[in-house]
């Protein structure tokens, strides 16, 4: 669980940015899910169960390199949130076993998260933070009732998704251009 939650916390610390739109707009194919190739990668031998495949750090510098050479968009700015997660996610991932060992609160962790993680309270919705919960609760099966309270994580995917569903209708002009692949420029 440790190191599922250090490797969650490093791939959701450069959740944002890609590129909207279809993957094909997308040099080198660097969205959210080249991402988390890349990170899988990286992470492969600390997945292991085995002691001697330990070393948080040596992931996060073959992961920076991954995203270098994939051309990732704003390298310097992810690279400063995976610095954050190097330097404080150990004593993060301390924090959850704490909390559920039921000695601190879901609230402290998240207060923390902001405080040690800049790149996570950066993010007005918290949409990172959000994310973070959300997939820990899809892997792991904790933070079932806290991510009740968080906030939805607000992007483009929703409108996507309502469209989907019929709760919004596009107009014609707007479907044909999403249709097509095409840029707007507006």
């Amino acid at each position: 669980l440790r190191k599922l939650i250090l490797k969650e916390l490093t791939l959701d610390s450069i959740n944002y940015c890609y590129w909207y739109g279809s993957c094909n707009f997308r040099f080198n194919n660097a969205g959210a899910t080249k991402a988390s190739e890349l990170l899988n990668n990286s992470f492969i031998d600390y997945s292991r169960s085995d002691p001697a495949c330990d070393n948080f750090s040596i992931c996060i510098d073959k992961f920076k390199h991954e995203l270098l050479e994939n051309r990732f968009p704003l390298l310097e700015e992810r690279f400063r949130h995976l610095d954050e997660v190097e330097i404080n996610g150990e004593s993060f991932a301390d924090a959850i076993f704490l909390y559920l060992a039921g000695k601190i609160t879901f609230d402290f962790i998240l207060e923390n998260m902001l405080q040690y993680f800049p790149g996570f309270a950066s993010d007005l919705f918290l949409k990172r933070a959000a994310l973070f919960f959300i997939n820990l609760y899809r892997e792991a099966g904790i933070f079932e009732n806290q991510i009740k309270i968080l906030p939805v994580a607000a992007d483009y995917q929703i409108p996507k998704i309502l469209e989907h569903y019929g709760f919004i209708k596009y107009s014609d002009e707007l479907k044909s251009i999403i249709n097509k692949d095409l840029i707007m420029s507006k």
